[in-house]
């Protein structure tokens, strides 16, 4: 396993390990620790849970599963999860492929960490705004975060990522 990484927005902690060109995530989550609505364009994720209450939302349906019952999301579908119980949670994740999941996963807990954006996924400064824009921009292939939706959020950072290659 990896050192852990700390992400105080989403209140998570992770820990990752690759299998061959798979890559399992280990996720501990503060009570009311949350991973906003989005997709992988690529990826399939199987999620089981270890310890706690967890509730996902897969395409529009909620499902809180049984300690060990093993929950997959599909490529394209869009999904969410939130701590729901007294506790911390414990996840397991494998994603398959890796892809860059976990690079995606370690930059935005950095962002989170240095203050750019709030809880809420608002950015707090032009230059949060201008790291936002080039965040989504790498990982466009690999997560696409759908709040607010996708177009507006081209149309949005759109004008920051030109300023971005200016420099």
């Amino acid at each position: 396993m990896s050192e852990q990484v700390y992400d105080p927005n989403r209140r998570q902690r992770y820990e990752f390990r690759r299998e061959g060109e798979n890559l399992v995530v280990e996720i501990r989550v503060a009570p009311g620790g949350d991973v906003p609505p989005h997709y992988h364009p690529a990826q399939e994720e199987r999620w089981t849970v270890r310890q706690g209450r967890v509730r996902f939302k897969i395409d529009g349906r909620s499902v809180v599963p049984e300690s060990g019952a093993e929950v997959v999301v599909a490529p394209r579908v869009k999904h969410s999860f939130k701590n729901v119980g007294d506790g911390e949670a414990h996840i397991h994740v494998e994603v398959r492929p890796a892809g860059e999941l976990q690079a995606f996963l370690e930059d935005a807990a950095a962002l989170s960490r240095a203050g750019y954006y709030t809880r809420h996924g608002l950015v707090k400064s032009p230059k949060g705004a201008l790291r936002m824009a080039e965040f989504v921009d790498r990982y466009r292939d690999t997560t696409v975060v759908t709040l607010p939706p996708p177009a507006l959020q081209r149309l949005l950072f759109s004008p920051l990522l030109r300023l971005s290659r200016r420099r």
